[in-house]
């Protein structure tokens, strides 16, 4: 009898880790699933406004909510494995807008772009922050992050804004993994440091940020991310 029990606790010992790891490969899947479908959801709204991606405040919205109608499910904004997929965004569009009145989104996603440079991503932190991206500004569009998962709780992901606070660091909570959305729609999962060396993906341009500082700040948030995560 004790052989028996044993020889079964030893191979709970084995499977059980492999379990784990099965189960957070399927919500892997499942996220990617997701930035898969927002992706698909921006480049319609792109090809719909005369290829300019949205402004970062469009009438009050946050960009993921302008992209809304054309995913038309808030759920696609929860990734299964973030601690914070249950944080909604704090004010929801008015509904005296032009675009109707859409949800607050849950926030396990975030657009990249910077009010520190005008190089990051693919929102335009312009004047009065109206602005739009034309999407020829991307240079090669398969090698510009556009979606990340983060724990920030606003629509946007900045990573060289220098915060040190925990909500606004990158979630690579897939066995130290995360998955990115592509300027182009395609995505991929990588480790957190891969999205800036051998090839910068955070830039339009895929060179460096505007100065060392810069460049610091992001490798340090990354590195942040992966190690909290192994």
């Amino acid at each position: 009898m004790l052989v028996v029990i044993a020889i079964i606790v030893i191979l709970a010992a084995i499977l059980f880790p492999v379990f784990g790891r099965a189960r957070e490969n399927a919500r892997k899947t499942s996220c990617a699933s997701n930035m898969k479908q927002l992706s698909l959801g921006m480049l319609q709204y792109v090809q719909d406004y005369d290829e300019y991606f949205p402004p970062q405040n469009a009438g009050g919205a946050a960009f993921s909510q302008v992209v809304q109608p054309y995913v038309k499910s808030t759920q696609m904004m929860v990734c299964p494995s973030n601690p914070n997929n249950a944080i909604v965004a704090r004010d929801p569009l008015p509904a005296t807008t032009a675009r109707g009145a859409y949800p607050a989104i849950m926030t396990s996603y975030a657009v990249t772009g910077s009010g520190f440079s005008s190089r990051i991503g693919v929102l335009d932190f312009g004047d009065f922050r109206q602005r739009a991206l034309h999407i020829s500004t991307i240079e090669s569009p398969s090698l510009v992050l556009a979606y990340v998962e983060s724990l920030n709780r606003y629509a946007e992901f900045d990573p060289v804004n220098g915060n040190a606070n925990p909500q606004f660091n990158l979630f690579a909570g897939h066995l130290g993994m995360s998955n990115y959305a592509f300027a182009d729609g395609h995505v991929k999962a990588m480790k957190p440091l891969a999205t800036l060396t051998p090839t910068n993906l955070w830039t339009r341009d895929n060179r460096a940020f505007d100065n060392t500082s810069q460049t610091n700040t992001a490798r340090a948030m990354l590195a942040r991310a992966q190690t909290k995560y192994n």
